[in-house]
């Protein structure tokens, strides 16, 4: 029973941390991952015990989300008639929710 315990735990650890890697890229990188990068990021949440917090907090500073975000800015500081304040907490970060926030700051 031990063992079989173990497995479901371990299969169940890999499950959540498939999709919580894959739901990661895809709210705040708005892309499929490749491969490698997507097995080390699923490794590294099993192995260290990465919490939800933590891959978060990892994917929404990465290089990539900020760019997305400032490339968000620049478009609406472009159009006229736009409001200048990006509000952008609790928001994922993909090509809907860039549409959304364009109609959000736009009078």
């Amino acid at each position: 029973i031990d063992e079989v315990l173990a497995s479901h735990q371990a299969y169940y650890q890999l499950r959540v941390c498939q999709e919580a890697v894959w739901e990661a890229f895809r709210i705040f990188l708005d892309r499929i991952p490749g491969t490698s990068e997507y097995q080390t990021w699923v490794h590294a949440c099993q192995q260290e015990s990465l919490c939800i917090s933590d891959i978060a907090k990892n994917f929404s500073s990465s290089e990539e989300h900020i760019s997305m975000i400032q490339r968000v800015k620049r478009q609406k500081a472009q159009a006229p008639g736009c409001e200048h304040v990006l509000h952008t907490h609790a928001l994922p970060h993909n090509k809907l929710t860039e549409k959304l926030l364009a109609l959000r700051f736009c009078c």
